[in-house]
């Protein structure tokens, strides 16, 4: 890495092959965009301040544009949600995205058991659905569980 040079002195020879300058500074520019991408991501969450209680409730309706039918069965799962004061980014839609994604979870006859997880997390959740899909996936398991577990029924029997 360094070279004698007769008459001149010491001269550093190769230093881009052994620092990898490129890389070092490809690994900058993906830091910065990184960066970039966590600021802009911050900038979308509402505001709040640690000691609040809970978040302001987004504006506007939360089943903007739903179908009634839709808003009949998810108001009072969204309802019960709403009230933890933990999800300041939740609407409708969420809910019946992940019903469709997680049948077998029955999430509108078992939101009492995600409205307890919600009420067990410290402070807001700030990514709505990432949290929502681990809660929920892991009620689908309990539910397929509880199905495996439970005795065949007398009917099944001659």
């Amino acid at each position: 890495m360094v070279a004698v040079i007769e008459g001149r002195g010491l001269k550093i020879v190769e230093w881009e092959r052994e620092h990898y300058v490129a890389g070092l500074q490809r690994q900058k520019e993906l830091a910065a965009h990184r960066q970039q991408r966590h600021r802009e991501k911050q900038k979308r969450l509402p505001p709040h301040s640690p000691d609040q209680a809970a978040p302001p409730a987004p504006a506007g309706d939360p089943f903007a544009g739903c179908a009634p039918e839709l808003v009949a069965k998810w108001r009072p799962a969204f309802d019960a949600l709403a009230t933890t004061g933990k999800l300041p980014a939740l609407c409708g839609e969420h809910l019946a995205r992940l019903d469709r994604e997680y049948p077998r979870a029955k999430l509108a006859e078992n939101i009492v058991e995600v409205v307890e997880e919600v009420r067990g997390v410290a402070g807001t959740i700030g990514d709505t659905m990432k949290w929502l899909r681990k809660a929920v996936s892991a009620l689908e398991r309990r539910q397929e569980q509880r199905a495996a577990a439970k005795p065949p029924s007398n009917a099944d029997k001659f």
